[in-house]
């Protein structure tokens, strides 16, 4: 992917391809959050299989919505801005290493559940403290990827609207 140009080396945000890793990456996710106990719904209902499917497939489907919305919302604002590839590398490249380490976090979880039995609080904080640092570690990428794109002055633009209008959003 090193010699391609930005226009080969993303795909159409909506096409089959990302819209299965999407999905795939909403349903990781879903499980990762259901084994770490961060529900994002609470439905009321007793933890037997059949309903915490659901729960999960339900997550998972508004996991995926939500990074479409965002992928979309992203669309807009680099219309109005006149950022080029600013949705694919926010998005696709967040989505791919989202994947990578979700699925770490998953080996690391099946790793709780052979050897623990789902009950080592020391690995769920080791996942949690993983998510943080390498989504820092993601924001610093971003920018120095961005910088090869974008002159300096429309940088500074993306850092004020990130830190004045984004960043609060993202907070709450």
């Amino acid at each position: 992917l090193r010699g391609l140009t930005s226009d080969e080396n993303y795909q159409a945000f909506l096409s089959f391809d990302n819209l299965y890793a999407l999905l795939t990456l909403g349903f990781m996710a879903s499980f990762l959050s259901y084994y770490l106990g961060y529900q994002m719904i609470s439905l009321g209902i007793s933890p037997n299989w059949s309903r915490s499917v659901l729960t999960i497939m339900l997550v998972a489907l508004i996991g995926s919505g939500m990074l479409l919305a965002k992928y979309l919302w992203s669309l807009l604002i680099s219309g109005i801005f006149q950022f080029r590839e600013l949705p694919n590398i926010q998005n696709q490249d967040l989505t791919h290493f989202l994947m990578l380490l979700t699925s770490g976090c998953l080996i690391i979880s099946l790793i709780d559940f052979t050897f623990y039995n789902f009950y080592s609080e020391a690995l769920r904080s080791v996942i949690v403290m993983l998510y943080v640092i390498m989504l820092v570690f993601f924001q610093f990428w971003m920018v120095l990827k961005l910088d090869k794109i974008y002159s300096h002055r429309k940088l500074m633009i993306i850092s004020y609207l990130c830190t004045t209008e984004f960043l609060p959003g993202f907070i709450i």
